[in-house]
């Protein structure tokens, strides 16, 4: 036997063991492919990478492609044929071999953004880690049951909106877990949702950096410390551990207490996350009967209302969905007057109706 062919056959071996053999590797390949298709979701996946293609090393991650039903990609403008769908040309001039640029097809030519299909440095891994952090709090607001599931259904829905949201609390350090706590109150666990929360509150302490919508973030002097202090650290690393941000309700949501199904019947929703807590605290403490705990939450709840109020940097549709959660609580113990009071200053001042106080009146 040749030296060559003695090399061939150690390293073939090596690999062998590191790896797999070939029809290791090809079941592996064939369990993905499998999994990809049984996959229910509006964006299908596709497994990519080593793991992809077979190969389990030791240290290497999970690559995930998404498909977005609403872009259609074209490998010149000449194959590109209007429809629905958005039509995205493959750009490869300058790149790196088996990549390729995206770029939005524009007839006039007069606006070209390019999207790098390759994102190899450290920064651009963190991000679509966020993102997809953000779209796995999303997905389990689209999927909707039948108005009589069983109990398995139910069941089945639980465990796969668990397995997307707790992906999602890689985004901040408090909402991904409140959307976990509202999970659980949809499924009537309340004692479960309250430890989750509690756990959650837990965390928001001076040291988080509150990253609101469409504000400027402020640093105090401890936040600043501690995130020099972390410059080495990865951005999601930085994300998970330091920020917080607001909760978000897509229209029409599935996950959201059934007391704000109304607020999503026609537009996005978003709630201060301290004051979501709280509410969130009382619907727990209403259904399991325990009044003394509701009464109390509601006496946080309006303290937070005052604080709301006195911020200069307060977002309006804020403040108006804060309203509307008090007069909820003030509804369900009974409070008419005053929830009728609520309910009709919101109303007054939501001309954009982005709240369900008119509803409620």
């Amino acid at each position: 036997m040749s030296a060559d062919r003695a090399e061939s056959l150690r390293f073939y071996n090596y690999l062998c063991h590191k790896i797999g053999t070939e029809k290791i590797v090809k079941a592996r390949r064939l369990l993905f492919i499998i999994h990809d298709a049984g996959a229910q979701s509006d964006f299908p996946q596709i497994g990519s990478g080593s793991k992809g293609e077979g190969l389990d090393l030791k240290g290497s991650d999970i690559d995930l492609m998404y498909i977005d039903p609403e872009f259609i990609v074209y490998e010149s403008e000449k194959d590109v044929v209007k429809g629905i769908k958005n039509p995205l040309v493959m750009d490869t001039l300058d790149t790196q071999p088996c990549f390729t640029r995206l770029r939005v097809f524009n007839e006039n030519c007069s606006r070209k953004r390019l999207w790098k299909v390759s994102f190899r440095s450290r920064l651009s891994k963190d991000i679509i880690i966020l993102i997809m952090s953000l779209a796995h709090q999303i997905e389990p607001q689209t999927k909707y049951l039948q108005s009589e599931p069983t109990h398995k259904e139910e069941y089945t829905k639980l465990r796969s909106d668990l397995s997307h949201l707790l992906i999602g609390i890689n985004s901040d350090a408090i909402s991904g877990w409140m959307m976990v706590a509202t999970l659980f109150y949809t499924h009537r666990k309340y004692d479960v949702t309250l430890s989750i929360l509690n756990y959650a509150m837990s965390k928001c302490t001076d040291e988080n950096i509150y990253i609101p919508a469409k504000c400027r973030i402020t640093l105090n002097q401890t936040q600043q410390s501690l995130l020099d202090s972390m410059e080495q650290e990865k951005l999601i690393t930085i994300m998970k551990v330091l920020t917080r941000s607001d909760l978000h309700f897509f229209l029409r949501s599935s996950v959201i207490p059934t007391e704000l199904e109304l607020d999503v019947i026609k537009c996005f929703s978003t709630y201060p996350h301290l004051l979501y807590a709280q509410f969130l605290m009382f619907l727990c403490y209403f259904h399991l009967n325990d009044f003394p705990a509701c009464r109390h939450t509601q006496t946080q709840l309006r303290f937070t209302l005052a604080r709301t109020i006195a911020n200069e940097d307060c977002l309006f549709p804020y403040l108006l969905k804060s309203l509307v959660c008090c007069g909820i609580t003030n509804q369900m113990l009974g409070e008419m007057d005053f929830a009728r009071f609520a309910f009709q200053l919101v109303a007054q001042k939501d001309i954009d109706d982005i709240t369900s106080a008119s509803l409620r009146l």
